[in-house]
């Protein structure tokens, strides 16, 4: 980007084709240094974008030893290293790099770096929303908890964001029952459970659709997002099907509406299943499966997992952290998107950043 102090490089075995604040801080062992030392630590994918200019190498070291290495020939292609295990007891990870490079104002470059980035333990954060025997009233409690935590070992992460559950107006089997004639179907089961339990949460601005506004997702985008009626009806044919067989179960607002959209699967004689859709409004016509890497579609409890991931802890990292945020209990490998930074024209950073498409 010419004309700013920041050049900041295309996100980076080769495969085909979802305020920057510096601070430093140690290793957080939310469960004590002596567990943590007996954990085996977690399956880590890390993959980089080798853009079309780019000629040479990145190492990342672990406990001094070399962990993974990236090396860009110009492939524009996404650069993979799958299946790495990433201790618990890491500290930091070290990136260092010397990578030629072209600016679009400045020409040929050739830029050199090491980038030291503290880990950032997550674990705790995850732990209530994996553990289906916590009523969900419990695991919002213990949450908040590990957030306060968290915030008091990292002045910053609690000064920049506060992202924070505020529970809802529980709703009653009543409800529910006319929710399910309005809609047509039943709720999932554990939907229903969460309602009556918590009611419709909400994270600032973005919440859970309460009970007595459910129906079917056509007709919620048009009372609950002030959609006009005419642009709704102007929509695909395909698209209008999806959505009057569908249900928002959470709004996120931003520039524009985003959406948790919950899709049931009827088979005569047999009990209802479900599929999780994220859905934003300026692509309505293109609602992403939510799943895990290997295509397994998310039931509730992963798309809920999935869901307050999103909205409570992404935000941290958000803040522009040189950190990396690990999950060292995390069910499914982490993956990380390994981006390249130019603060100046020969100076090379690097960093860390977890993909929160498949975490949960």
């Amino acid at each position: 980007m010419p004309g700013h102090r920041w050049f900041r490089a295309i996100k980076a075995r080769s495969c085909g084709p979802v305020m920057r604040v510096a601070f430093t801080f140690a290793l957080m062992f939310l469960a004590g240094p002596g567990l943590m030392a007996e954990e085996p630590g977690v399956t880590v994918r890390l993959s980089s974008f080798d853009r079309e200019d780019y000629r040479g190498e990145l190492r990342l070291e672990v406990g001094s030893t070399e962990w993974a290495s990236f090396q860009y020939q110009g492939t524009e292609k996404k650069l993979e290293v799958p299946g790495l295990s990433l201790p618990a007891a890491t500290q930091a990870i070290v990136i260092r790099g010397n990578l030629a490079w072209t600016h679009d104002r400045f020409g040929a470059q050739v830029s050199k770096g090491t980038s030291h980035r503290p880990v950032v333990d997550i674990t705790e954060l995850m732990r209530p929303f994996r553990n289906d025997r916590l009523s969900w009233s419990e695991r919002f409690r213990q949450l908040e908890t590990a957030q306060e935590s968290i915030e008091g070992k990292h002045e910053q992460l609690g000064a920049e964001v506060n992202p924070r559950v505020e529970l809802g107006e529980r709703a009653n089997a009543s409800q529910i029952a006319a929710a399910e004639r309005r809609l047509g179907f039943p709720l999932p089961p554990d939907h229903a459970k969460m309602l009556i339990e918590v009611g419709a949460w909400s994270v600032g601005d973005s919440a859970l659709t309460q009970a007595t506004d459910l129906a079917p997702a056509f007709q919620q985008m048009i009372d609950l997002w002030e959609t006009p009626a005419k642009a709704m009806n102007a929509l695909p044919d395909k698209t209008k099907a999806f959505l009057q067989r569908s249900m928002i179960l959470f709004s996120e607002t931003g520039d524009g509406y985003s959406a948790l959209i919950c899709q049931p699967l009827l088979e005569e004689g047999k009990p209802a299943t479900y599929r999780y859709y994220w859905l934003t409004q300026d692509e309505i016509t293109s609602p992403e499966l939510l799943n895990d890497r290997d295509g397994t579609p998310f039931d509730h409890a992963r798309a809920m997992s999935w869901l307050l991931a999103n909205q409570v802890i992404r935000p941290y990292e958000n803040v522009g952290t040189d950190a990396a945020f690990v999950d060292f209990r995390a069910p499914v490998p982490l993956e990380y998107d390994v981006d390249l930074l130019f603060p100046a024209p020969k100076v090379l950073e690097a960093r860390m950043l977890l993909n929160w498409k498949h975490f949960r």
